[in-house]
């Protein structure tokens, strides 16, 4: 009886450590509605400049996908062959009428987010030249699925984006640049494990070089040392969900592959910390040839997610979210999540379960083109990077 109740008990102890790393599992990868920041300009207020066509296909874990293709230059004529009515779209030929590169940016998002929360690099690139491809991830705002699935996923979800585009004839004539932020950034690296040789180059904003890396500093940031006790466990659990794919690399695969990628990281990120999980973190591992790194240093503007805009707008959105906390307070702990997948045509749907009339009442005051100002200057160098890349430019 004595011996029972031992193995009773060391039984229980080995299983507490999967048991808690499941319960995190689930609560990081829940399903996700959109918009942690409400009172940020979504899609209604670019829409006038910046019409886009709907896209789907079948992400990695068999959920269907939704997303948008932005033409370049906002006007319908350069969206590809296929695409808006027959008046709105031109032939398809290698080149536009200027004899320009036909250039196709395809953009991850980030963990807790939907790709119109970046609406301001969106609008910047297709203003420069880039038709701009995006999706929401398997269970995230408007594309199916229950939940996220795992870290795991974001990169398989964007193999699966790519080979769809790559298959479909009226994508032939772009050259394709991949960019992503966060556990999008990892995506864009991470993919090139996989073949995609029409790729030219990718984009790692503020991106984890691998799952174990980012899970091992999340534990550590929240639990101390005493964290690390739990990566066993997390390694066996993302690799019954994803098999060999969970250990996939973003610096490997910029390596293995030979595609030029720009990594760009803030010293200040508290999120993804520059010297412990970053792809910037293994910079020797994928040094020379055509690579850059890009460390962001301006205090404001080199968090996590703070650089996208001006300095003038992230200023702004300092002042804006202190006088927000009192109403995410007033719903804290009871936001009403949609269950499936949104209305990317609702302007209301947000995380933080504000209702649609409180949250108009805040934003009815915003100066909404001072919040969609980009950061010109980051997007500028990005630009260069990509067209000497594909040897546009020298």
């Amino acid at each position: 009886m004595a011996l029972v109740l031992i193995i009773l008990i060391i039984a229980f102890v080995l299983a507490i450590p999967f048991i808690v790393c499941g319960m995190i599992n689930e609560k990081t990868c829940r399903r996700y509605a959109g918009w942690n920041c409400p009172y940020q300009p979504r899609y209604d207020y670019y829409q006038e400049d910046y019409p886009r066509v709907p896209v789907s296909f079948i992400g990695a874990q068999g959920a269907r996908l939704r997303g948008f293709l932005y033409p370049a230059y906002g006007k319908m004529e350069n969206a590809p062959a296929g695409f808006g009515t027959a008046e709105e779209v031109s032939q398809r030929i290698r080149t536009s009428a200027d004899g320009e590169q036909k250039k196709l940016l395809v953009f991850c998002h980030g963990i807790w987010s939907v790709p119109e929360e970046y609406m301001m690099l969106i609008a910047w690139f297709a203003d420069h030249g880039y038709s701009v491809f995006t999706y929401c991830a398997t269970g995230a705002g408007y594309s199916d699925g229950t939940s996220l699935k795992g870290l795991p996923n974001s990169p398989l979800d964007l193999h699966a984006a790519l080979t769809y585009i790559e298959g479909d004839d009226r994508f032939a004539c772009y050259d394709i640049f991949l960019a992503g932020h966060s556990w999008g950034g990892y995506a864009v690296g991470a993919v090139l494990n996989f073949s995609h040789p029409r790729v030219k180059a990718v984009c790692c904003l503020s991106g984890f070089n691998s799952v174990m890396e980012v899970t091992g500093d999340t534990l550590e940031a929240n639990a101390g040392r005493f964290g690390k006790i739990f990566l066993p466990a997390s390694w066996i659990i993302y690799h019954l969900l994803f098999g060999k794919k969970a250990g996939l690399s973003a610096a490997a695969g910029i390596k293995r592959s030979g595609i030029p990628a720009i990594v760009v990281h803030g010293e200040n990120d508290a999120f993804i910390h520059l010297g412990v999980s970053s792809i910037a973190k293994h910079e020797t591992q994928f040094a020379g040839g055509k690579n850059e790194v890009l460390l962001l240093t301006e205090k404001g503007r080199s968090e996590h997610g703070t650089y996208f805009v001006s300095r003038e707008a992230a200023a702004s959105y300092v002042e804006l979210e202190k006088a927000f906390q009192p109403v995410r307070e007033k719903y804290k702990g009871k936001p009403e999540k949609p269950a499936g997948p949104t209305d990317p045509d609702d302007m209301t749907i947000n995380n933080a379960g504000i209702p649609a009339e409180e949250l108009a009442s805040f934003v009815a005051g915003i100066d909404g083109d001072l919040l969609a100002q980009p950061n010109a200057k980051l997007y500028e160098k990005i630009d260069r990077f990509f067209k000497k890349a594909a040897a546009y430019e020298q």
